[in-house]
């Protein structure tokens, strides 16, 4: 079933190529986002001011990655229950696939996930391998080498789905998971904090968080 989600408000017509309303600031979605953001940037919640959140919403994006969710979900199923003769690995998220991580851009860049998704492409950061780069805190995703601000000192950070799967290590050479049956790879396997994905419908650009530092700089 890969129905979109009820709460998404853009016309039919507009979700097809991806459509990015605002969320109410006044909502409880909304406080939800922010609260969640800021308390990820940890120490440094009090240095930003959250101007504005947008909700992605695109069809073919959903579609692409509820249907990888799915495949992903039941091989992790045989796998637990001993129906699969492939061996379960200890480096899992909490016993999910999925994960909730963040992801730095730029202005341009933003509205180019929001149309196609994740480009790994644009990956300029290459230590844990050749792939999607995405953090489990947003202080990390908030240096300007990875939200770059536009003219008007704005910055830019998706709050992403993403199917980390069972993960790796990973090094600058890897353009896949150097473990055959691995997903993702990692910055350190017994505490990650990066994480990167080498097949483009393993995330979903849920939220786009546009921010600002607190004393205007």
């Amino acid at each position: 079933d890969h129905s979109l989600p009820l709460h998404w408000t853009a016309p039919p017509h507009e979700v097809v190529g991806g459509a990015a309303p605002e969320v109410d600031p006044a909502s409880p979605e909304y406080d939800g986002v922010c609260r969640r953001f800021l308390q990820s940037c940890g120490v440094e919640a009090s240095c930003y001011k959250v101007t504005k959140i947008q909700r992605v919403e695109n069809t073919m994006l959903w579609e692409q990655y509820q249907s990888m969710k799915k495949t992903m979900d039941r091989i992790a199923q045989s796998v637990n229950s001993g129906a699969s003769t492939l061996s379960a690995s200890p480096h899992r998220s909490k016993g999910s696939n999925e994960m909730c991580l963040y992801h730095g851009t730029s202005m341009e860049s933003a509205q180019e996930i929001i149309r196609k998704g994740f480009d790994r492409g644009y990956t300029q950061n290459h230590d844990y391998g050749k792939g999607a780069y995405f953090a489990k805190n947003a202080r990390y995703c908030c240096a300007d080498r990875y939200s770059s601000p536009d003219v008007e000192r704005n910055k830019y950070v998706f709050l992403a789905r993403v199917l980390v799967g069972d993960y790796c290590k990973g090094s600058k050479t890897d353009k896949a998971p150097p473990q055959k049956h691995c997903h993702s790879t990692v910055n350190d396997e017994a505490s990650p904090t990066v994480f990167v994905t080498y097949r483009d419908n393993q995330s979903y650009p849920e939220y786009l968080v546009t921010f600002r530092r607190a004393d205007g700089a």
